[in-house]
């Protein structure tokens, strides 16, 4: 399931009407209305600077740990390959595969994770299956079990 995905050049609220116009969702966690996941944001929650991600062409890297493990071994995971989680990326990649499953993707930095009203760090995930189809934010702090599937990118183009 690997390969590479453009992200268009939208704002995240464009880029996420587009998923909910191509995927049609269940449930589609409310956060991402309003969430700028193309920002950096300060540990108080304030965009520090942009992340250019508009108009990139990304490799699409998938990882079953097929083992129960943390948010930490994903993220050195992807580091060794030299690849990322990218939110806008991620989004734009489901909206064009619609993957059956469960997938989880975790930036490193966690200036780019949703900072929830409660101060936890919430990653994007998506799944489709006999449940519906959703985009959610889960707590970075979990312990991921068997059948997560895990996303990162790496750059190809600018």
């Amino acid at each position: 399931m690997n390969g590479d995905i453009l992200v268009p050049d939208l704002s995240p609220a464009e880029l996420v009407a587009l998923a909910k116009e191509k995927i049609d969702f269940t449930h589609l966690d409310s956060n991402f209305d309003t969430w700028n996941f193309c920002r950096y944001h300060s540990s108080e929650g304030q965009p520090v600077r942009s992340l250019e991600v508009r108009g990139k062409r990304y490799e699409v890297l998938v990882w079953d740990a097929s083992r129960f493990c943390i948010t930490q071994d994903v993220r050195e995971h992807f580091k060794d390959l030299g690849a990322d989680g990218n939110t806008a990326a991620f989004i734009a990649w489901t909206a064009e595969t619609k993957p059956r499953g469960r997938y989880a993707c975790i930036p490193s930095d966690d200036a780019l994770l949703f900072r929830g009203a409660d101060g936890r760090l919430c990653t994007p995930c998506f799944y489709i299956g006999s449940k519906g189809r959703q985009l959610f934010l889960v707590d970075v702090e979990c312990v991921w079990t068997e059948g997560w599937m895990h996303v990162a990118f790496r750059a190809v183009s600018s």
